[in-house]
């Protein structure tokens, strides 16, 4: 489908960039990390270059390739990569927007996995202060930043009784 879209669209379409994303997925799926960071590399740049950095189908490519770097490790990098997208989701949007609430829910969650108990429990309560006062208090994302924070307070008391199984960033958002 994207060597088709190229052909036929040009290698800048948007519906030629949306096959090449969805092609970098399918990559990951199969467990070809280093190929989803090529071509997400290459959507990044290429969304960079139409959309502006700030636009919102660019940001999400952001966003993904800090996931994918976050799976294959590289810690620094999906952090640096998520402060960013959380930078510029206020500057375009303002810190109350929902997108904005989900970048920083994401950032958060990400230095708890990477280790940074600390760091991930006040930006998850600033998440979780901003979520309630935007969404309410029994809105599902609010209430996940909740838990999470919860998490967050019970590992810095040195309560490590149930660990999560996948990462917060993995079921928030995932492609």
């Amino acid at each position: 489908m994207y060597a088709l879209r190229c052909k036929i669209l040009g290698e800048e379409h948007p519906d030629t960039l949306n096959s090449l994303s969805n092609l970098a997925v399918t990559y990951g799926k199969l467990g070809e990390l280093r190929k989803e960071v090529e071509l997400e590399e290459k959507v990044y740049a290429l969304r960079c270059k139409i959309l502006g950095d700030e636009h919102p189908h660019t940001l999400t490519t952001l966003n993904n390739l800090a996931y994918t770097y976050g799976e294959l490790g590289d810690h620094h990098k999906a952090i640096e990569l998520l402060e960013k997208v959380y930078e510029l989701q206020c500057k375009v949007l303002g810190d109350e927007h929902p997108r904005t609430l989900t970048a920083l829910g994401n950032l958060a969650a990400t230095h708890g996995d990477f280790g940074d108990i600390e760091k991930a429990a006040a930006l998850m309560e600033r998440s979780y202060r901003l979520h309630a006062k935007v969404l309410g208090k029994k809105h599902p994302n609010t209430l996940r930043s909740k838990n999470y924070l919860e998490e967050y307070r019970k590992k810095l008391s040195g309560d490590t009784a149930k660990p999560k199984k996948q990462s917060f960033f993995k079921r928030l958002f995932k492609k």
